[in-house]
């Protein structure tokens, strides 16, 4: 049986977001180069509701967090250096990938 590094990736990712796991989150996100659908984004806690993510991105609001957790901050500023694209690891859907400079 082989196993399927992209997929168990996926499943970590997933896991790590609905329960709230941000230091994993953020690294799978930064040193592993997971990026991360859209479809979970939108579940990140946040108190200020936009139309989306792309538009408080834009106008460089500040997202008031339900949490003072470092990593889940950290990983909310870090959308603004990364790139909007198809992510192959997640079947072409579309969601940020971070770009290491």
């Amino acid at each position: 049986m082989e196993l399927d590094l992209q997929k168990l990736s996926q499943i970590i990712m997933k896991w790590s977001i609905e329960n709230e796991e941000w230091e994993t989150v953020l690294k799978l996100y930064t040193i592993y180069g997971i990026g991360i659908p859209v479809r979970y984004l939108y579940i990140l806690p946040k108190k200020n509701l936009y139309e989306n993510l792309n538009t408080a991105l834009q106008r460089n609001q500040e997202i008031e967090l339900y949490s003072n957790d470092f990593n889940l901050r950290k990983l909310l500023s870090l959308f603004q250096h990364s790139k909007w694209k198809r992510l192959e690891e997640w079947s072409n859907s579309y969601g940020y990938s971070y770009i290491n400079n």
